[in-house]
C-alpha cells in the first residue's frame, strides 16, 4: 500500500535522527526485491515505502540526496515508485 509524501518524509527524518545521512545511501526502484539484491543489500536491512507516484518518490530522494545521502538522480524507470535507504557498505582493506 502507498504511503504519502508526507508519511515517508517523517520516517525518512526518523532513520537519520539515528543514524547520519552522510552514512546512508538513498535510491527508487519499480522493484525492490530484485534491485537491492543486486546491489548486495539484503531487503530485510532496509527501508522500503512505496509512494504514490514516481514524481513523489524523485522529490522525496532528491530531498535527501541534498541533506547528505548516498545516492544519485536520475536513475530507475517512470516505473519507480519504491523509495529505499540502506547503510553504506563499509570498506574493507
Amino acid at each position: 500500500m502507498a504511503k504519502s509524501e508526507d508519511q515517508i518524509r517523517r520516517e525518512i527524518k526518523s532513520i537519520i535522527r539515528r543514524i547520519p545521512p552522510e552514512e546512508l545511501v538513498i535510491g527508487i526502484t519499480s522493484e525492490p526485491p530484485e534491485r537491492l539484491p543486486r546491489k548486495g543489500v539484503d531487503p530485510n536491512e532496509a527501508y522500503i515505502a512505496r509512494a504514490n507516484t514516481s514524481a513523489v518518490a524523485r522529490r522525496l530522494e532528491q530531498e535527501f540526496l541534498d541533506k547528505g545521502m548516498g545516492g544519485g538522480p536520475g536513475g530507475g524507470t517512470p516505473d519507480s515508485v519504491y523509495v529505499y535507504i540502506h547503510r553504506k557498505k563499509r570498506k574493507t582493506r
